[in-house]
């Protein structure tokens, strides 16, 4: 049972249709299980730079919320979790390493990836 990355969901998008990329988003789905939990110490890194603060994570149909908000949550087995992260043009496409962790509970989640954009 974990957390894990949806192989292929990274992209980087222009959500303010100026012509540059200004999000990155990639999918988590939860294969922990259902209910709800405590969460804490979410960390969120892009080619090794803290960047928790712009990230925002979006729970199955719930609204999104920004990574540091994320205190309490209800999820569902197979809930997908969208995490996207304000850049304003700075992640450039190639091939970037993503590192998310939290701690749900008791017990500390580490998810690492790399992938292209």
């Amino acid at each position: 049972m974990s957390i894990s990355y949806v192989k292929g969901s990274l992209k980087n998008v222009d959500k303010d249709n100026d012509g540059v990329a200004d999000h990155l988003q990639f999918k988590l789905i939860n294969y922990l299980g259902s209910g709800s939990a405590s969460v804490s110490d979410i960390r969120v890194l892009v080619d090794g730079k803290d960047v928790t603060d712009k990230t925002t994570f979006k729970i199955g149909d719930k609204p999104p919320k920004p990574a540091k908000s994320l205190n309490y949550v209800t999820a569902y087995y197979g809930d997908e979790v969208l995490v996207e992260i304000k850049h304003d043009g700075e992640i450039k496409p190639g091939l970037h390493k993503i590192e998310v962790s939290a701690k749900i509970d008791w017990e500390t989640f580490n998810i690492e990836f790399e992938e292209s954009v």
